[in-house]
């Protein structure tokens, strides 16, 4: 197969993951049987002023499921006061559960009705549902926590403990001139005729949020507005920043990562419109709150955005930081936040500590709307969600350095996002444009152009939606790859990608390690140039790895699509797994070396052959159809 591997028992050792686990672990209760959950909002809430002090989320709603089942087997409610709920229940000793809670400020009669509440629990789906219809601002009463207790094994009487937190974030927008004499002329002596409205300009919004593991779904299909109600009174508590009043504040509801939504206030006096605000790319995250502050009715393009913990401690809180030179820059990622480099701005880091690592601190949102060029292994994240970002335009590239790439690196658990950008980098002997050691990366709509691997994930997890990745890497020039290296345990997912390569596609290695192919093209070609083959497999799988095929196109320039084996030294590698092939168009076969049969289609479906197709002449599908 013509891929070099290096792998020895010493950096099998490096690679090697471990696991740690939040669950939490039963505690002695009372009486023979018995199950006690005690739940708790956030302490802090105590001491927050009156929005989001959680004190309108009275009403805990609350199912029990056998561990990995979606049938409830107890549905019920409670209610909390001073923050706190207890729950009492008997469960079967020796078996494990999952627990879904959803506390909110609903009534039992409303449920007759669901048009009237803001949200709709389900214990069969373990979901809640977001009605957006009939918004109004500054509504508390939108307030609500969530939570769950998964594979809870009860072996006696048990007393179990959980913390619901706020699947959303709190936009706030504050203003420094109530008092002004023009703002009073047009709105009254305090303000009293003014009223405003949100509107979440950006479309898609999601609409369910799964109780059990906190992912969003759904989409809303139009803007949503938060109708125009009149500014808080003094009884609605202080706004978050000093010297700021209220103008509004709404809650949205969003995934666990930081993203950024478009949003646009409208101020009206009564009922006619006096002015409108919009605000492109506000930073939002789950159960934090948006700042939004300046002299909003005076001098609107004078503001400042800030990101605040505003319900629990995790320390950090930024505003948006425009950066023009590489001082800049090294200064705003060791702060981390919101950091913006323009377009038609070209930074050069590779002088940067003498070319080594810059840390981008955890929570970082990096938008790249110029050029960054790096030396080897240099923008690397070892601690919580980074999120690059280049909106289309913006280019990373690794180029004019002599020892190899890597301009992206994650490690150790951490997580980064990279979206909407290209990746380029020239070197051939050696490296990967964007690599990870037991990290989570998350790339949607990157391009990568690249000599070597675009991408080596080793341990941790990789999810791939609407990238192109490119390579020329071959066994005749330099160091050779594959265009994607999956590896060390590493769990990969591919969504309507595009993997170009000449030395091969993806690979797949060691145990542990699975690559899902769910849609997209991958694809080998010899080079012209050479009379030799240097095209080889579209996805390789060696050493326990294991390829789960959904879907996808596959077009090889040499003699198979799917290889599983080594042509290099195979007496080293242990044989398991392989593919297992439940989709996919072929233009040739495939095989598994060490039986040097073609690959049974997975069980239920089957290989048929493609008439009339000048390229695929295989495909698997389910049996009958």
């Amino acid at each position: 197969m013509r891929k070099s591997i290096y792998f020895s028992a010493a950096l099998a050792a490096l690679f090697a993951t471990s696991c740690s686990s939040d669950m939490v672990q039963p505690a002695n209760g009372d009486g023979e049987g018995n199950v006690v959950l005690k739940l708790q909002l956030p302490k802090e809430l105590a001491t927050r002023a009156v929005f989001g002090d959680g004190t309108t989320a009275t009403r805990l709603q609350y199912a029990v499921y056998h561990n990995g089942d979606k049938t409830p087997i107890i549905t019920d409610e409670a209610t909390f006061v001073d923050l706190q709920a207890t729950v009492a229940l008997q469960l079967v000793n020796g078996q494990k559960y999952d627990f879904v809670f959803w506390a909110d400020s609903s009534t039992k009669e409303q449920d007759a009705t669901p048009e009237s509440k803001y949200y709709v629990f389900d214990a069969a789906s373990q979901e809640v549902t977001v009605n957006y219809d009939n918004l109004n601002g500054n509504d508390e009463g939108r307030d609500a926590f969530f939570g769950q207790l998964t594979d809870v094994e009860i072996t006696g009487p048990t007393t179990l403990s959980a913390t619901l937190k706020r699947p959303f974030a709190q936009i706030n927008l504050g203003t420094s001139d109530f008092s002004n004499t023009a703002v009073k002329a047009v709105y009254g002596e305090n303000c009293e005729t003014l009223t405003s409205s949100m509107e979440v300009t950006t479309t898609g919004l999601p609409t369910t949020l799964n109780l059990l593991d906190g992912k969003v779904d759904g989409a809303t299909t139009q803007s949503v507005t938060f109708a125009a109600v009149g500014r808080p009174d003094a009884s609605f508590g202080n706004y978050p920043v000093e010297d700021y009043e209220y103008v509004s504040m709404n809650y949205i509801l969003v995934g666990t990562d930081k993203e950024v939504l478009d949003l646009s206030y409208t101020f009206n006096n009564g009922t006619t419109e006096m002015a409108n605000l919009p605000l492109a790319a506000v930073p939002v995250q789950r159960n934090y709150r948006t700042n939004i502050y300046g002299a909003v009715l005076t001098s609107p393009t004078d503001l400042t955005i800030t990101i605040a913990p505003a319900f629990e401690e995790p320390d950090y809180g930024y505003e948006v930081t425009i950066v023009k030179s590489v001082d800049e820059f090294v200064s705003a990622v060791e702060k981390g936040g919101s950091i913006e480099i323009p377009k038609n701005i070209e930074l050069d880091l590779r002088t940067v500590n003498d070319g080594g690592e810059i840390i981008l601190a955890p929570n970082t949102f990096l938008k790249i709307n110029g050029t960054v060029n790096t030396a080897r292994a240099q923008l690397s994240v070892t601690s919580g969600t980074v999120t690059v970002d280049g909106e289309g335009v913006g280019k990373i590239t690794s180029v004019g350095f002599p020892t190899g790439s890597r301009p992206l690196n994650v490690y150790d658990g951490a997580t980064l996002i990279v979206k909407n950008i290209e990746v380029e980098t020239e070197q051939n002997n050696g490296g990967s444009a964007i690599y990870s050691v037991d990290g989570n990366l998350e790339l949607e709509n990157v391009t990568v152009n690249c000599h070597h691997f675009a991408i080596g994930a080793n341990g941790g997890t990789l999810k791939a939606k609407n990238c192109v990745f490119n390579s020329d890497s071959n066994n005749k020039v330099g160091d050779y790859s594959y265009t994607v290296d999956v590896a060390a345990g590493c769990k990969a997912v591919f969504d309507e990608c595009e993997v170009n390569g000449v030395q091969g596609g993806i690979s797949v290695g060691n145990k542990d390690s699975v690559v899902t192919i769910n849609s997209g093209t991958y694809t080998t070609r010899n080079l012209e140039e050479y009379k030799a083959q240097t095209a080889f497999y579209p996805v390789y799988i060696f050493d326990e790895g294991l390829a789960i095929i959904n879907g996808g196109d596959f077009i090889s320039g040499c003699e198979y699509t799917i290889f599983n084996g080594n042509n290099d030294v195979p007496e080293f590698y242990t044989w398991g797994n392989g593919a297992c092939l439940q989709g996919g168009r072929y233009n040739k076969g495939t095989i598994n070396q060490a039986s040097q049969l073609t690959y049974p289609a997975a069980e239920g479906y089957e290989w048929v052959a493609i008439e009339g197709d000048d390229v695929f002449k295989f495909e698997v599908v389910k049996k009958g159809e």
